[in-house]
């Protein structure tokens, strides 16, 4: 019986053992064959990610290193402690767009990424002594104060961690400088980019490299949730906040200006944006001012629903992902102030008897037509910088009587028989008496 214990108790140990160096094992199946002459380098991934459409923000992401164990144990303090190098990725906003293929389905298609890296963060690293040196690697947050304090800028840093350990061996070559070199490096992930804990033990799960993920969503006006926030949306500005609007515009001699034209509109936020927005807010616009009493610009039959934001300003709850029906009338605009950039959307019309219509979709300043023959759609369009607008005009025009009304052809029809018949006639009467 003491036999059994005491060769339980041995393999309890064994297991603990071999749990509490697991990671420095397993590190050596990672990045391996470093030598004095070309040791290990290594670098840290950035993947930043925006809806489709958006232009690249000027943004510095920076990463914190943690020396946390050396050779399993806590590190000692050391006069000179090696501290890992090249910790930053910056972006620009004159780097061009970013490519929108998603062959590797690492993202949704409604979706650009920028993948970019650090250079090697063992550059001019000095080790104290050879050994299994443990850091962990954080992103920091807020590093950028332009888009972290703007009401119109979002962006979501990495919780991400990862733990690096890297094997320091003794520098044997005389003709190398430095006394030791990076032989190989192990890389676990202990948390996602959104923070959640990797389930492993001992925590953290191999991979073959450090990558950061970062959102980032323009909505090119300040959110209107809040009535808290003292700058709240003015719709009437279309170069200032609205992000979005529709209009109508009716001409023509016979084209009448006080009749409301039928419309639907279908809006949805890009994948990026989680969780998605319920309803969107949208006003209704003309002459430069919000139109409060909105009764006429609504179906009556199933009404939308309507609320008034803090400044006193009505507006149309435009349902997220569903058709919601509204009317316009000439010189008047439907207004959206809270859709970020890369928001799908599609308006229709409702055909109006005796009117042409053409369709213009102007996006990031750059107006493009839309026609099609049987339907009155803009087809799928997407919010992108400013300024995104929809004009539908409507053309009806005074038509020159020509004298001939398509309602008499019958009569001429008719007419035009009894000519033929009476020529006939007169023909062969001629023929015969000739005859004779």
């Amino acid at each position: 019986m003491l036999r059994k214990t005491k060769t339980f108790v041995a393999l309890v140990l064994i297991l603990v053992a071999c749990f509490g160096s697991a990671i420095t094992v397993l590190a050596v199946d990672a990045i391996t064959g470093g030598t004095a002459e070309n040791p290990i380098a290594l670098s840290i991934n950035k993947l930043l990610r925006m809806p489709i459409g958006t232009t690249t923000p000027s943004a510095t992401f920076n990463f914190e290193s943690e020396l946390i164990r050396v050779d399993g144990n806590t590190p000692p303090t050391f006069a000179n402690p090696p501290v890992l190098q090249n910790l930053t990725v910056s972006f620009s906003s004159t780097d061009a767009a970013a490519n929108p293929d998603n062959n590797d389905n690492t993202h949704a298609d409604d979706v650009i990424a920028f993948e970019r890296a650090t250079g090697n963060i063992f550059e001019g690293v000095t080790f104290p002594h050879a050994g299994v040196f443990e850091f962990r690697i954080t992103e920091e947050e807020d590093t950028n104060d332009d888009i972290d304090e703007d009401t119109h800028d979002f962006i979501r840093y990495s919780k991400a961690s990862y733990i690096i350990v890297v094997h320091v061996a003794n520098n044997t070559n005389e003709n190398v400088p430095g006394a030791t070199f990076v032989q190989a490096v192990g890389i676990f992930q202990e948390r996602y980019d959104d923070g959640e804990l990797v389930e492993m033990t001992p925590p953290g799960r191999k991979v073959p490299a450090m990558t950061f993920t970062n959102d980032f969503v323009r909505t090119n006006a300040p959110p209107p949730i809040n009535p808290n926030i003292p700058e709240y949306p003015d719709p009437t500005d279309p170069d200032v906040d609205p992000t979005l609007f529709v209009g109508k515009t009716v001409t023509g001699d016979l084209g009448n200006r006080t009749i409301y034209f039928d419309f639907s509109v279908t809006i949805a936020v890009p994948s990026l944006v989680t969780p998605a927005p319920a309803h969107f807010r949208a006003y209704i616009v003309e002459n430069g001012a919000v139109v409060n009493d909105v009764d006429a610009n609504i179906d009556t039959t199933s009404p939308p629903i309507t609320g008034t934001d803090p400044n006193g300003n009505r507006y149309i709850v435009i349902t997220h992902g569903a058709a919601t029906q509204f009317r316009l009338r000439h010189d008047q605009r439907l207004v959206f102030v809270d859709t970020p950039v890369g928001t799908s959307y599609t308006v229709t019309e409702t055909l109006a008897t005796g009117y042409t219509t053409s369709i213009v979709v102007t996006t990031n300043n750059s107006p493009v037509s839309v026609s099609n023959e049987h339907v009155l759609s803009t087809g799928q369009q997407r919010v992108g910088e400013p300024n995104n607008l929809v004009v539908f005009t409507n053309n009806r025009d005074f038509i020159t009587p020509t004298g001939l009304s398509v309602n008499d052809l019958p009569f001429l029809v008719i007419v035009l028989l009894a000519l033929g018949a009476l020529t006939t006639f007169v023909v062969v009467k001629v023929r015969r008496r000739n005859y004779n």
